[in-house]
């Protein structure tokens, strides 16, 4: 009996991973949308674990030497803010040169997302590389708490609330404020995305860890004071949950948060004084529905030891570079994605045969008709 079970349990994975959507005009957009016949588009159920493993693995790396490179205390003098840049664009270059070659090495949820509006990924695929993603900076960070003594871990002087590598948005920005720079900072990021995958682009893939390393030291060197230049989900997840320091990062000080949550939490724990109270202005009121919609207050009646002024921080971290990354990759495609009127690109099939090709478009719909590569050049 129990043979049998699992003899169904099989067959229904099978089904699942074989899965050809009902043939019909009307869902012929969704089809192609969602990955072709299968679930995963034309990877094969290894590749996509490979895949999964390499983000997995890829992320850790990320969170665990980024944040490695923040810790204060071991050294004879404590890393400025150009040295933490430093250090998380080459651990970006590092990681992606170790495992481009596997996934592609998105390492961010917000990269993740511009491939599936680029085409390169469908959705079920990009459901994996999330997961993936916020799994490897959950545990990158994990491990580095266990190879860090606790009297470093819980020194002050690693971050507010002692907080190690958390993110928070400088406390003078409010919510508007700090959405709109992670918004920018992860547009900046997705525009390099957008041209490395540029099949214009193509032939120049040497550079790429570095184009990347050089960008993340860029946008962290201006963009770090604002709000910690995340750019990245899976960056910030990581370090929020091994700290326990949820109530800080959700609570909403009444001078950022607007008149709903007035009420709610007016004073400071650690220094029993009140927050002043400043009305928000209209480009607050605009955001606040969006980045409060699900903003929680400690329960119980607890209250963090380490309040902040920041506008509902995790917010700030999620709408700001998903935002970003979706107008940015959406408008390179609608712009950016088609060959110049000045150059004539040529393609050539496994057949040597050439065909003019009037836009990139044009190349993956050949591709699609041929069921080849097709090897790309300008005449």
């Amino acid at each position: 009996m129990e043979l049998k079970y699992f003899t169904i349990y099989l067959h229904t994975i099978r089904h699942l991973l074989i899965w050809t959507p009902v043939k019909s005009k009307g869902r012929q957009g969704r089809k192609k949308f969602l990955g072709g016949g299968t679930v995963f588009g034309q990877d094969s159920v290894r590749t996509v674990l490979n895949i999964a493993l390499a983000e997995f693995l890829g992320t850790g790396f990320l969170v665990f030497l980024g944040c490695m490179g923040t810790v204060v205390g071991l050294g004879e003098f404590p890393p400025t803010h150009l040295q933490i840049s430093i250090t998380f664009g080459m651990v970006v270059a590092t990681a992606i040169q170790l495992i481009g070659h596997i996934s592609a090495a998105h390492l961010n949820p917000a990269v993740s997302v511009a491939a599936i509006i680029l085409g390169k990924i469908n959705i079920p695929m990009a459901v994996v590389y999330i997961l993936a993603e916020l799994s490897g900076g959950i545990a990158g960070f994990g491990l580095l708490q266990v190879i860090t003594p606790d009297s470093i871990l819980r020194s002050k002087s690693n971050g507010s609330c002692c907080a190690l590598c958390v993110t928070l948005p400088h406390p003078e920005l409010s919510a508007f404020q700090a959405v709109l720079a992670e918004a920018l900072a992860t547009s900046v990021l997705i525009l390099v995305v957008c041209a490395v995958w540029d099949k214009r682009n193509e032939r120049n893939t040497d550079s790429v860890p570095l184009r990347f390393g050089f960008t993340v030291m860029a946008i962290a060197s201006a963009e770090g004071p604002y709000t910690g230049a995340s750019m990245n989900p899976a960056r910030s997840l990581g370090p929020v949950i091994w700290t326990g320091v949820w109530e800080s990062h959700w609570m909403t000080s009444p001078d950022l948060a607007g008149a709903n949550y007035r009420p709610l939490y007016v004073a400071s724990q650690s220094s029993g004084e009140d927050l002043k109270i400043k009305t928000p202005n209209p480009l607050d009121r605009a955001v606040h529905p969006i980045i409060d919609l699900h903003a929680e207050f400690p329960r119980d009646g607890e209250t963090s030891t380490c309040p902040t002024t920041s506008p509902a921080n995790w917010k700030v971290y999620w709408v700001g570079p998903i935002v970003g990354a979706v107008l940015t990759s959406f408008m390179y495609k609608q712009v950016f994605d088609r060959t110049p009127p000045n150059v004539i690109q040529v393609a050539e099939d496994d057949n040597e045969q050439a065909i003019p090709l009037q836009s990139n478009r044009h190349s993956k719909e050949l591709e699609a008709e041929r069921g080849s590569n097709l090897n790309i050049t300008q005449a």
